[in-house]
């Protein structure tokens, strides 16, 4: 399975912090793909 997750920006947020928690669950079953629109990125998360 394919799975791909599509978002305006990775910040530090709410929002954020869950994608990369769902996204690190889900790859451990199908191929994860997270597509950011802009360059706003947390090299944190």
């Amino acid at each position: 399975m394919k799975i791909a997750h599509l978002i305006f920006g990775l910040g530090l947020g709410g929002i954020e912090t869950m994608l990369v928690n769902i996204a690190n669950e889900q790859i451990k079953y199908a191929s994860v793909t997270i597509i950011i629109i802009n360059d706003c990125i947390n090299k944190e998360l």
